[in-house]
């Protein structure tokens, strides 16, 4: 698995848990959305597992802004990191 990987599910994981307590907000989008940019980078190859972990997370965190057909289309296209801050900060 790699680093960045890594850092964008624990970014996810950081941000449900804030939401979990009522404190989720624009500072843990911007850390998802940072951590997605570099995963994202065109650079790093994601197996369809990896694509699960993330569809899954972004799905919990947007609750019900996005469905996991449409989440997983968004995370084949090409601006895969703007389209998660996008839905999350629609759901903020």
């Amino acid at each position: 698995m790699s680093e960045q990987f890594t850092d964008l599910l624990k970014s996810f994981d950081k941000a449900i848990k804030n939401k979990e307590k009522g404190k989720f907000g624009k500072k843990d989008v911007k850390e998802i959305y940072s951590a997605a940019s570099s995963l994202f980078d065109g650079e790093t190859y994601l197996d369809p597992q990896q694509m699960e972990q993330i569809r899954d997370r972004w799905i919990t965190l947007a609750e019900g802004k996005i469905d996991k057909s449409h989440a997983m289309a968004k995370l084949q296209g090409t601006s895969r990191a703007e389209a998660i801050q996008s839905v999350l900060l629609s759901s903020l």
